[in-house]
């Protein structure tokens, strides 16, 4: 019988023989992380820990599991991207524990500065100050006035313990061998663990049941992230596990399928809207004609993720030459070719 936990700190799922899902709870966040535990061969193992603020959560989520008394028995912490709700805690939890903090080598040079880099990556000032026109630009840049981050809340945060790996490098955790695979396109850190003798396959947020944010904001790349579909869907996995939604033992290719459906649509949509209104539109003009009654969704995070994927796919449609951008006094607009 499938083992299940649900308590004041979320609720967790054995998967497989040694796997578990936690979904912990993090106030004042709407988004759900899957955090992945491994418990096999003598060792255990946490992939995507979270955000910062769920570390208790995930401590008193393990002992109440009986799979450790604190975050000291973890052995080995593994990440696939940089992004604050998947890795956002590695520094806390850092302080807390001598075992490895696994990421791709490419996250080396801020190690030392690990909470100003999740900072400095979650800014999109600079982006709504050049991707916005007016009204709409001054607006927004005023709302993100003031908006506190990691580095005022816990400090510098440096990442102690790192283990970089290379892409292609195998690891072995306990009695468990994954692969490191290049997984880059939703964030230019990503990475995906892969469990060939098991199937199983770490995406991250590569496949998800909604469309993958892209974001410029973020230094994240179309073009990057569908080879990443390709790359990841050739490992022929046999269990999937992102970082968000329910995991699937069938149909994997039809995730793929649809998340390369999702790029596909919003492209087209995009231009689309273009031809029909026939007139230069401003990105914040663009993103509300997509919705069904001409207002923002809700909750802000989905409209403002809604907002990086138009922004991504026009800038896409600009460098095939079905899109033209016009910058004015008052900035961007976009007309089709």
């Amino acid at each position: 019988m499938t083992k299940k936990w649900k308590d004041q700190w979320g609720s967790a799922l054995e998967l497989d023989e040694g796997l578990f899902r936690l979904r912990l709870r993090s106030p004042g966040k709407s988004l759900i992380v899957n955090t992945y535990v491994y418990s096999g061969g003598g060792a255990l193992a946490v992939i995507d820990a979270g955000w910062p603020e769920t570390v208790d959560q995930l401590e008193t989520a393990l002992a109440d599991m009986g799979l450790a008394k604190s975050l000291r028995d973890v052995d080995y912490w593994l990440y696939t991207h940089a992004h604050i709700d998947h890795m956002g805690a590695a520094a806390l939890i850092s302080q807390k524990t001598h075992a490895p903090q696994i990421a791709w080598q490419g996250l080396e040079p801020y190690r030392e500065r690990w909470h100003a880099f999740q900072d400095d990556m979650h800014n999109w000032t600079p982006w709504i100050a050049e991707a916005f026109a007016e009204p709409h630009r001054s607006r927004l840049l005023a709302e993100r006035k003031n908006q506190g981050g990691l580095v005022d809340k816990y400090g510098r945060g440096v990442l102690e313990n790192a283990a970089f790996v290379e892409f292609g490098e195998r690891l072995e955790i306990g009695d468990l061998t994954l692969e490191f695979h290049d997984a880059r396109g939703h964030d230019p850190h990503h990475g995906a663990f892969f469990a060939p003798e098991r199937g199983w396959l770490f995406c991250g947020d590569v496949v998800i049941a909604v469309p993958t944010p892209i974001c410029r904001a973020m230094n994240d790349e179309l073009d990057t992230y569908r080879d990443s579909l390709d790359r990841l869907q050739a490992l022929d996995a046999q269990f999937l596990l992102p970082g968000h939604g329910l995991h699937r033992r069938d149909n994997i290719d039809a995730s793929f399928e649809r998340s390369r459906s999702f790029v596909t649509d919003y492209e087209g949509r995009t231009l689309a809207l273009l031809r029909e209104l026939g007139r230069p539109m401003g990105l914040y003009e663009l993103a509300l004609a997509f919705t069904p009654d001409g207002k923002p969704y809700q909750p802000a995070s989905r409209w403002w993720v809604h907002i990086a994927q138009v922004d991504s796919h026009l800038h896409a449609l600009i460098e095939r030459g079905d899109v033209m951008c016009f910058s004015g006094e008052h900035g961007p607009l976009y007309e089709a070719s």
